[in-house]
């Protein structure tokens, strides 16, 4: 229903370049800004290559071939609103060239790119229509965190904002961030799931990072790649982990060129699973960091290094204080970490502000 949605968004958009119509527009706006507007129009995918997409998908073309009628179309985009409360969507019956892009370019003089800038943002998202006064929703930041377990921190799968973001270092970075940018309302996704290596974020980064369209991604992956190799014939590939990293950077670079990238160092301690061969844990743990660090210089992301603050963590407190199995912080740990993450972020080009 969302790729047929977004079809119809597409022909409005090209509608209007075409016909160099935008309803209700400030014609000094578009005389200033027409350029800019046509630039960013041509970068929306159109008609032919979305049915294109979805037929060579193996899929119907169009909500029509199916028989999908206006009724249940609607019904469908009824129901997506009460999953996704902020998703807005082109109503049936819209005329193709009266686009909201255009009425937005009048309504703010002189920043039409910005507006526009918004709303393909929102296209990519699968959201087809603006709300009034959704102008500034649609301009906060929006800050994902991507990985397993610790991350995941046993977060709620449901709407509820008190267990969304989890028990762990998200939380805490969330809780801090949204706090001192109140006024901005930035807004923060966790993502992370337990037991999830490199291999099972990308098959489904698609889903839970790319349509998303965050402004930030933080990702904290590895632990997993090592905890379940480690004993196999061969033990840890570290350059079957890189491979598998470089490809959700290449796909991210790719779909979202202006996300931020905040990429941070697995880490370990002694006790519990690591106990099992602390020298190989830390030798895998070490090549897993080295690979980070390498994926972070070569696709310019801010790399969070956390491996240091543990190891000095323990001068003051044993390491089951920090991490009580070896692999997952405590209480303790977690805001150790969230410490480390903002010192680095808030300090580098990824800072949210």
């Amino acid at each position: 229903m969302y790729a047929y949605n977004n079809l119809e968004v597409a022909c409005a958009y090209h509608g209007a370049l075409e016909a160099g119509r935008y309803p209700g527009a400030e014609p000094q706006a578009i005389a200033e800004h027409g350029d800019q507007l046509r630039d960013w129009i041509a970068g929306v995918p159109r008609e032919g290559e979305i049915r294109g997409l979805l037929r060579a998908a193996g899929g119907p073309a169009s909500r029509v071939e199916p028989g999908i009628e206006d009724e249940l179309f609607m019904r469908s985009m009824r129901e997506a609103h009460t999953v996704r409360p902020n998703r807005h969507t082109l109503s049936i019956g819209v005329e193709r060239s009266e686009v909201s892009l255009g009425r937005l370019a009048g309504k703010v003089p002189g920043h039409s790119e910005y507006i526009l800038r918004l709303d393909l943002k929102r296209f990519r998202r699968g959201e087809s229509s603006m709300s009034e006064g959704s102008e500034q929703q649609y301009a906060q930041r929006r800050i994902l965190f991507q990985g397993d377990s610790i991350t995941d921190g046993n977060r709620g799968r449901d709407t509820d904002p008190n267990h969304i973001l989890g028990h762990g270092y998200a939380f805490w970075i969330a809780a801090e961030l949204g706090l001192k940018l109140a006024a901005k309302q930035p807004g923060f996704i966790n993502r992370g799931i337990s037991g999830n290596r490199v291999s099972d974020l990308e098959s489904r980064w698609q889903e839970d990072a790319i349509e998303l369209v965050p402004d930030t991604i933080s990702i904290l992956v590895g632990v997993n790649d090592i905890l379940m190799s480690i004993a196999e014939p061969g033990g840890f590939d570290p350059t079957e982990y890189e491979q598998g990293y470089r490809r959700l950077l290449e796909r991210t670079h790719s779909d979202l060129p202006e996300a931020q990238l905040v990429l941070c160092e697995p880490f370990i301690l002694p006790g519990g699973h690591t106990d099992s061969d602390w020298q190989a844990w830390r030798a895998a743990a070490d090549a897993c960091s080295e690979a980070v660090r390498r994926l972070a210089q070569q696709f310019g992301a801010t790399f969070v290094p956390l491996q240091d603050a543990f190891d000095e963590a323990c001068q003051a407190a044993p390491a089951s204080y920090w991490i009580w199995d070896g692999v997952h912080p405590t209480t303790a740990g977690h805001g150790l970490l969230a410490k480390r993450w903002l010192e680095v972020v808030q300090a580098s080009k990824a800072a949210i502000l």
